[in-house]
C-alpha cells in the first residue's frame, strides 16, 4: 500500500501530508471509504493551523478525529468478526492500543506537553502504518 506523499511547513516545522491513493485499498468499500475520510480529517485538522484557529477549535477537531477513530475500529472489528477473520484478537488489541496511544497524544496537546506537529505527524504515520501493514492482511487473508 502506498500513499501520495507532499512535504509541507507548518509552524516552522515540516509535515508529511498524505492523499490517498486508490490503487492500494484494503479491498474492502466501507473500510477504505472509511480510510479515505480519516485522512481528511487530519488534512482539515492540518490546515486549521494555517488559518490560526482557536485552541478551542483545534481541540474539538482532535476530539472528532478520536471519536471517529473509535467508530472506523468498531465498524473494521465488525468486518472481521462476520468475516471471521483469523487474526480478529491481534488485531482488536492493535486498535486498542492505538486508542490509547492517540488519546495520550491529544492530552499531552491539550496540556502543552506535545506541539501541533508532533500530534498530527504522529496521525499520519500511525494510520500508515497500521493500514500498510495490518488492515491489508485482512484483505489477503
Amino acid at each position: 500500500m502506498s500513499f501520495i506523499i507532499d512535504i509541507r511547513e507548518t509552524m516552522g516545522k515540516k509535515i508529511k501530508i498524505l492523499k490517498w491513493d486508490d490503487a492500494y485499498s484494503v479491498g474492502n468499500i466501507r473500510i477504505d471509504h472509511q480510510h479515505k475520510y480519516f485522512l481528511n480529517l487530519i488534512e482539515h485538522l492540518n490546515n486549521s493551523i494555517d488559518l490560526n484557529s482557536s485552541q478551542e477549535f483545534i481541540q474539538n477537531q482532535l476530539n472528532e478525529i478520536l471519536l471517529y477513530t473509535r467508530f472506523h475500529f468498531c465498524s473494521e472489528e465488525n468486518i472481521m468478526m462476520q468475516h471471521n477473520y483469523i487474526d480478529y484478537d491481534l488485531h482488536k488489541k492493535l486498535h486498542d492500543d492505538i486508542l490509547r496511544e492517540i488519546t495520550d497524544k491529544i492530552t499531552h496537546f491539550v496540556i502543552k506537553k506535545a506541539d501541533f506537529v508532533e500530534v498530527i505527524q504522529y496521525m499520519y504515520d500511525w494510520f500508515v502504518t497500521h493500514t500498510i501493514t495490518e488492515d491489508i492482511k485482512f484483505h489477503q487473508s
